[in-house]
């Protein structure tokens, strides 16, 4: 079975290095209690970026069954100058059988965030964090 596979651009557009490290330990846990099959996987896990550099987290999916995957997995970055900030980072999928099921409809987290990479408004307010949706539509 072919994983489906999608990067996740991140991209430095201040004027501070910052480093990021995506705990794998959850990840890691949720495959074990899914038959230990790797259900979820992420490439580029901790990096470090300068001003205007970017790098790509691999994440790949690939469901064992008919049914709603969904993890939390941690995220750590800084920029040496604020400390440490704790976030988390969101990874769902739902599986389905190609042969029999169509490809199931979903529905985006951030269903009214603009596509533009750079966007710092929603909904009239100015954000700080940003939210990334991957929306893959494979057909097998």
């Amino acid at each position: 079975m072919v994983p489906i596979v999608s990067p996740i651009e991140i991209k430095n557009i201040g004027g501070l290095k910052v480093k990021y490290k995506i705990e794998t330990k959850a990840i890691e846990l949720y495959n074990k209690e899914n038959d230990e099959f790797t259900i979820f996987k992420l490439e580029n896990v901790e990096a470090t970026l300068s001003p205007g550099d970017i790098k790509y987290i691999i994440g790949y999916f690939r469901p064992l069954t008919k049914k709603n995957y969904k993890l939390t997995v941690p995220i750590e970055y800084s920029d040496d100058i604020n400390g440490n900030i704790k976030e988390t980072i969101e990874l769902r999928g739902i599986g389905y059988h190609p042969k029999t099921d169509s490809i199931p409809t979903y529905i985006p987290s951030y269903e009214g965030m603009p596509k533009s990479r750079i966007h710092n408004e929603i909904g009239g307010k100015v954000i700080q964090r940003c939210g990334v949706s991957l929306e893959v539509n494979h057909k097998l």
